[in-house]
C-alpha cells in the first residue's frame, strides 16, 4: 500500500471512530439528576447554599467579617482597607 492510500485510509478510519464515539444515542436511558455529590453535613462542614458573588469588595469583606472562624480579623482588616479605597 502506498503512503497515500495509507494516510487516505488511516484518516477515514479515525474519522469514523471519532463520529461513533461522538454520537448520543436516540434510543438511549433517559438522563436523571443523581445525588448531590457533597453531603449537607461533613466533620463539622455545613453547606449553606450557593456561592454570591460581588462586586464590591468592602461589602464583601464586611460579610466575611462578620462570619466567626479563623478568617475574621483578616477579612475585617480587608473591609477597612478597601472601604478606604473604593473602586480599586
Amino acid at each position: 500500500m502506498s503512503f497515500p492510500r495509507f494516510f487516505f485510509a488511516l484518516t477515514v478510519t479515525i474519522g469514523m471512530a471519532g463520529a461513533g464515539f461522538a454520537a448520543n444515542p436516540v434510543s438511549g436511558p433517559a438522563q436523571t439528576q443523581g445525588p448531590p455529590l457533597l453531603p449537607q453535613q461533613f466533620a463539622g462542614w455545613q453547606r449553606q447554599g450557593s456561592a454570591q458573588i460581588s462586586s464590591d469588595a468592602a461589602a464583601a469583606f464586611a460579610k466575611c467579617a462578620e462570619t466567626p472562624g479563623n478568617l475574621q480579623a483578616a477579612c475585617k482588616e480587608n473591609a477597612d482597607k478597601a472601604k478606604a479605597h473604593p473602586g480599586s
